[in-house]
């Protein structure tokens, strides 16, 4: 009990994750550093170091920042609106990305699709596979 006899009951407990962290290894996937320090049109070889994916995710992440700058003021319920289809749009191409991964992860396995017809049910395999768990359905 506190004060006036009213029982204070605290809400469950939210995870907070760091923006900048999860940037950083965006960050450093890009090696943005490398490549503004010797410049991408110096050396094809620099030019081909960075990782493109990580680059774009970088620069969703920068525009969420700038938008957030931009509304800095404004009231939380008033910023949410404006930022929350961003962040969604930011998830829901994170999960496509993330769902490309496993070609590049079974590489090996997948040798025998090398043939057409292989190719043909290791892509309909594949599709089935992800769209299940793109609707959380276990394959």
């Amino acid at each position: 009990m506190t004060g006036g006899g009213v029982a204070h009951k605290p809400a469950p407990l939210r995870s907070a994750l760091c923006w900048s962290h999860a940037r950083r290894k965006f960050f450093e996937l890009a090696d943005i550093k490398v490549v503004a320090r010797n410049g991408a049109h110096k050396s094809k070889r620099v030019a081909e170091e960075f990782s493109p994916i990580a680059l774009d995710a970088v620069k969703r992440m920068d525009f969420v920042f700038e938008t957030e700058r931009d509304l800095t003021g404004l009231s939380a319920e008033a910023r949410q609106r404006h930022v929350a289809p961003m962040i969604n749009d930011l998830h829901d191409w994170m999960r496509s990305e993330r769902a490309l991964r496993g070609i590049a992860l079974g590489r090996k396995a997948w040798l025998p699709a090398s043939l057409p017809r292989g190719g043909e049910r290791a892509a309909f395999m594949y599709a089935l596979i992800v769209t299940a768990n793109m609707n959380d359905v276990d394959p």
